[in-house]
């Protein structure tokens, strides 16, 4: 086993000092991210304690969260709503409203498609430039 500089008990000292963002805890620690990641991924303890920390810290902000709500924060409410009570249909309702779709136009694109398919890079570029001056040509006719 490697050298290591740390012991178990200041690595989560320093995990919980920062609320488990690793960067933090190197930071408290002295040390480079990778570093305390090195020991997370070696050691199950400390990885089972930095999961336990990071379930601590949203306890903790959800307990600050309902504060929040309790105290009639509007944005915080919806927050919650859009979030936990996704189930209950509190959702944010986005409108889309997408072009109406010509069949034929459709229709000759997917004719044009598989024609190019068996063209070359520049024949199917000449092709495309044919049957945009014809169309261009058809629209100053009518």
């Amino acid at each position: 086993m490697p050298y290591e500089r740390y012991s178990h008990d200041r690595i989560i000292e320093a995990l919980t000092k920062s609320a488990g963002v690793l960067v933090m805890a190197a930071h408290d620690l002295g040390c480079d991210r990778r570093t305390v990641q090195r020991y997370l991924d070696r050691h199950p303890e400390l990885r089972e304690a930095r999961a336990i920390i990071d379930e601590t810290s949203l306890d903790v902000a959800e307990a600050q969260l309902f504060r929040l709500i309790e105290a009639g924060d509007g944005p915080m409410i919806r927050f919650f709503l859009q979030t936990k009570g996704r189930g209950r249909g509190y959702t944010k309702a986005i409108d889309v409203q997408l072009p109406a779709i010509d069949p034929a136009y459709d229709e000759r694109n997917r004719q044009e498609e598989a024609a190019f398919g068996e063209l070359t890079s520049d024949e199917a570029l000449t092709v495309e430039v044919l049957i945009e001056q014809a169309r261009s040509a058809g629209a100053t006719r009518q």
